[in-house]
């Protein structure tokens, strides 16, 4: 499979079929060429509006894969190596690791460490979750924002 990347479509016309014209396009093949897509990543970037666009990364199959990638002079095409990661395991430490944060980075890390034999400590300064929704709630309502 070719794997591409920062495939850019406008966001309102974005679809499965405007996905595989454009894939079609980038390797200058017929769309009925293309055997099978892989969406690896879509994001949106609204950066310049009103122009708004869907990025995505793709892994094409096509029966002319090494033709493609032998005519690809400006290396926009790669192979695409589909390889699963795998989280390591580690030793026991002598200390759990500590993480500061219950945000979503905190509790991958608290998720990811577990996974791989520890014992994290999580720490959140923040409120308790019940105590959290009505402060965000009262945000969204009064637009005010309490400070410490």
């Amino acid at each position: 499979m070719i794997r591409i990347d920062e495939i850019k479509i406008p966001a309102e016309t974005y679809d499965k079929n405007s996905l595989r014209l454009a894939i079609a396009k980038c390797l200058r093949i017929p769309p009925e060429e293309i055997r099978e897509v892989r969406l690896l990543r879509r994001s949106i970037d609204a950066r310049k509006k009103p122009a708004v666009y869907m990025v995505c990364s793709v892994a094409v199959a096509t029966e002319r894969q090494e033709d493609i990638l032998a005519k690809d002079k400006k290396h926009r095409f790669s192979i695409y190596n589909n390889k699963p990661y795998r989280i390591p395991s580690v030793k026991k430490a002598q200390k759990p690791p500590v993480i500061v944060g219950a945000g979503p980075a905190g509790l991958f890390a608290a998720y990811v460490l577990s996974q791989a034999g520890l014992s994290p400590v999580l720490i959140e300064r923040g409120e308790a979750a019940q105590e959290r929704k009505r402060t965000v709630d009262a945000f969204f309502t009064t637009g005010r924002l309490l400070q410490d």
